[in-house]
């Protein structure tokens, strides 16, 4: 497990898919609005750019969902929007998560001596209950597809018997899952949660992990 570090604290080199995605610019950008809400005049002139410019990065940005604005009256004069990065860009420039699970994942295995799966399965139940703030699905079954789909990735259905098959052509979890099956006991729980039927995973665990999850009344029979 490696973390990048630097001691620029404007240069954030932990998440290079971040500075591909939006560009060495913008990056900096939401490194300098992690944790110091800022204007786009304040933001310019540590960037070196005109405001105007800095605006249309911002702009980008919000439309994005990475950064938001409150406004604010400062003195005289006309109102200013002081912006902050959000929840999302949080993620997207950390690094830490997958190896922060990974590692919490590995000690409670050694420490709960087997005694870990009743934990795992809490996480789940509370992984629904955190991230549910839609309405009710129409069916227990489409409960369990837009709880998985919360995760974010598209979720297939397929019919297996009486039970039916929710798959992901790729797992939301993989940096951890192809590691660890744990994290898809984690998911098996929230999926049971979320529709109140059995579910059983058999997920496809290697380089390039698969999310399978039976659900139904046949799910513990494969």
């Amino acid at each position: 497990m490696e973390f990048a570090m630097s001691a620029d604290s404007g240069s954030n080199i932990a998440s290079p898919a971040a500075h591909g995605l939006l560009g060495q610019a913008r990056v900096r950008l939401l490194d300098h609005l992690c944790g110091s809400p800022q204007t786009a005049t304040e933001l310019g002139s540590k960037l070196g750019i005109s405001a105007n410019a800095t605006r249309m990065h911002l702009d980008g940005l919000q439309r994005a969902g990475l950064v938001d604005y409150r406004v604010e009256r400062r003195g005289v004069g006309k109102p200013t929007h002081v912006y902050s990065i959000t929840v999302s860009a949080g993620y997207l420039l950390s690094a830490a998560y997958a190896p922060t699970l990974n590692a919490v994942l590995k000690a409670a295995t050694s420490r709960l001596n087997g005694r870990l799966t009743p934990v795992l399965r809490e996480a789940g139940r509370t992984l629904f209950e955190e991230a549910s703030r839609s309405a009710e699905a129409p069916s227990p079954l489409k409960a369990a597809v837009r709880a998985l789909e919360m995760l974010g990735r598209p979720v297939k259905i397929t019919k297996r018997g009486a039970a039916r098959m929710l798959s992901t052509q790729c797992c939301p979890l993989a940096a951890v899952s192809r590691r660890n099956e744990n994290a898809c006991v984690i998911v098996e729980s929230m999926l049971a949660s979320a529709s109140g039927l059995p579910v059983q995973y058999a997920c496809e665990r290697s380089d390039l992990p698969r999310c399978r999850f039976m659900i139904g009344s046949d799910a513990n029979a494969e």
